[in-house]
């Protein structure tokens, strides 16, 4: 575990939770029939699902949080009840080298396999430090690990 990565364990069970029970998201999200954000100036070139960052000197791969749903709500709340401007968003995060890319995706078709399981996701939220490598705990990250997230951030 490096020094600065280590994340507390709700992160880690909204992921558990939210991606073990997307089939039923996409349902609610199907019926709801909301017609799309119209798209303001030129589309937003996407990137590869994994490309490389010149300015951070890394690769990246697509966020797959919640945060492009929550942004996308918000545009709407936006457009429809204060008439204002969306705007378009697209979240990725940097994940090192190429080594790091191919741990990260065995990591991911693992943690997707177990989620759709009971006893998958079971095991997921018992030991979270365990199936994350330590990223995720229960104690989340210590005085000395965000002191120092915070000195190597800044």
């Amino acid at each position: 575990m490096f020094f600065g990565l280590c994340i507390h364990d709700g992160t880690w069970k909204s992921a558990v939770y939210g991606f073990g029970d997307q089939s039923n998201l996409k349902k609610l999200r199907n019926e709801s029939n909301l017609k799309p954000v119209p798209i303001v100036g030129s589309k937003l070139k996407r990137r590869w699902p994994i490309s490389y960052c010149r300015e951070l000197n890394s690769y990246s791969i697509p966020f797959l949080g919640s945060d492009v749903s929550v942004v996308r709500r918000t545009q709407r709340y936006l457009l429809e009840n204060l008439e204002q401007s969306p705007v378009q968003y697209a979240a990725y995060m940097t994940v090192g080298g190429i080594t790091s890319v191919i741990k990260l995706m065995f990591a991911g078709l693992f943690f997707l396999f177990f989620v759709k399981f009971g006893i998958g996701r079971q095991l997921l939220i018992k030991f979270p430090w365990l199936f994350s490598f330590g990223y995720f705990s229960k104690q989340g990250p210590t005085q000395k690990q965000v002191t120092l997230s915070f000195v190597y951030s800044s």
